[in-house]
């Protein structure tokens, strides 16, 4: 289950063994987001054919319109505002500054 050749399996300590323990976690890991993923697919697809069985055309309901890696690449995008990020940093040093003044005794 490993991948390791049975030859090395056998002649190996557990230290040895241990990447490709790692190795197959995150195969697992990889597999379990994959099938996660494709449950919210299948979700949005039994959804909206429910509800176009149940409501006609009166039915909201819409298939995801991306995959979801692009959905949340967008909303990482619409989200980052490099105005405000520059805004925060300014009121930080402002902030930063009066208190050097401060405890130095210029202020």
């Amino acid at each position: 289950m490993l991948g390791v050749p049975e030859e090395k399996f056998w002649d190996s300590t557990s230290a040895e063994l241990d990447p490709y323990r790692k190795m197959h976690d995150m195969r697992l890991e990889l597999w379990d987001y994959q099938m996660y993923q494709m449950g919210i697919y299948v979700q949005s697809a039994v959804h909206t054919a429910v509800s176009a069985c149940l409501a006609g055309n009166k039915s909201k309901a819409k298939y995801i319109e991306k995959p979801l890696t692009q959905m949340a690449k967008d909303a990482e995008e619409a989200e980052y505002d490099p105005n405000a990020e520059f805004n925060k940093f300014c009121a930080w040093t402002a902030v930063f500054n009066e208190n050097f003044k401060a405890s130095h005794g210029q202020g």
